[in-house]
């Protein structure tokens, strides 16, 4: 499995060249904010997935190990002729696998370690879905001509979903959100077509990667 720093380091490899790129009609303050801004956020999101992911599986085939061992370690302390310093070495095991899965599963339910992994995924998958749909023109962005033109409602959908990762991480710690809830939680749209604007909803997308508060950033045209 990819570790976190090298999956960091290789998706900013693979996109930086690109951003760079002459193709790319962008102002000098427009690819700094690429790199700057929403490719750190996508890495830093891709690099909180792959923590996430190998923390959920390291707790769910410790429980799954220690579950399955727990009750043969049991009826071996108690039903079965072993020496006494067997027998001793039985009864610290059974203790100590019980008390293993116990603290995989307060863990995992305390620090709700699968939807994390879950959210992870969704909001490192949105973010490069978004970038790779501007850097394509394709998608919601098909109706600009140009990157620079397009640039604009790419960076105000980049700071709307970093804005909703960081109010719906805090609010679904403790209840799932209403999906057609009002006010600052209703989804945010922009110019585009019918299939952009279904594309640039915000979803309901949780980080806790991307939770430091940044001062927003917009360059102008």
């Amino acid at each position: 499995m990819i570790s976190t720093f090298s999956s960091r380091a290789r998706l900013k490899e693979e996109l930086a060249p690109v951003i760079e790129a002459k193709e790319l009609a962008l102002s000098g303050l427009q690819k700094n904010y690429l790199r700057t801004r929403w490719l750190e956020q996508a890495a830093r999101a891709e690099a909180s997935y792959n923590w996430s992911l190998k923390g959920y599986y390291t707790l769910r085939l410790t429980m799954v190990v220690g579950a399955t061992a727990l009750p043969v370690l049991t009826a071996l302390s108690v039903g079965a002729a072993l020496p006494d310093g067997w027998a001793t070495a039985v009864r610290v095991l059974t203790v100590l696998a019980g008390l293993l899965v116990s603290a995989c599963v307060a863990i995992e339910h305390l620090f709700d370690v699968g939807g994390r992994y879950r959210r992870s995924e969704r909001v490192a998958g949105r973010l490069q879905a978004e970038g790779w749909r501007f850097l394509q023109l394709s998608g919601p962005y098909a109706s600009y001509a140009s990157h620079s033109e397009a640039f604009q409602a790419f960076a105000d959908q980049v700071e709307a979903l970093s804005q909703r990762d960081v109010e719906v991480y805090n609010f679904d710690v403790v209840h799932e959100r209403a999906p057609d809830a009002g006010g600052v939680d209703a989804p945010k749209k922009f110019r585009a077509s019918q299939e952009g604007e279904a594309g640039l909803v915000e979803s309901q997308m949780l980080v806790p990667s991307v939770s430091r508060s940044r001062q927003s950033y917009h360059p102008t045209r």
